[in-house]
């Protein structure tokens, strides 16, 4: 399946979606209903931010997590998110945004791909390995060891 998402693309939506996270119970109004949900909401949506700011993509601040690892993470928080309201028991108050957004976030998973095209290449140069260096360890035929 092709990745419709690229990387710079997917933290954009990083960092679009854990504010709207982080906010929604005050700007979809369920936050007077459930104390839980509303910190719940805070949380996740905050630690999406955090995460999104230490991931080796586009728009990461301080690239230390795989943009594999972000995705992983990413999955956790759909799964936890669209499941919260009855882990947490407060499905009878507030659901369908917990829901809509859990969803929403394993749709962009397996929509994104998982490695930073421009990133990667400037990993690359960053450690000094050429774009013809590369091509050149990849072309170079090897004898067998029983040859030496």
């Amino acid at each position: 399946m092709k990745k419709l998402i690229d990387t710079k693309t997917h933290g954009m939506l990083d960092y679009t979606v854990g504010p709207f996270m982080a906010l929604s119970p005050w700007l979809l109004g369920y936050g007077q209903k459930s104390d839980v949900a509303k910190w719940l909401s805070v949380g996740l949506g905050s630690g999406a931010v955090v995460y999104s700011l230490l991931t080796r993509y586009e728009l990461g601040a301080k690239p230390i997590l795989s943009m594999k690892n972000h995705l992983r993470m990413d999955t956790a928080s759909g799964v936890m998110t669209a499941g919260a309201p009855w882990m947490f028991g407060f499905a009878r108050k507030t659901f369908l945004p917990f829901v809509l957004i859990g969803l929403v976030e394993l749709a962009v998973v397996v929509l994104s791909r998982s490695e930073s095209r421009s990133y990667e290449s400037l990993d690359r140069a960053r450690r000094g390995v050429t774009h013809i260096e590369r091509q050149r360890s990849t072309t170079v035929s090897r004898k067998p060891s029983f040859f030496i």
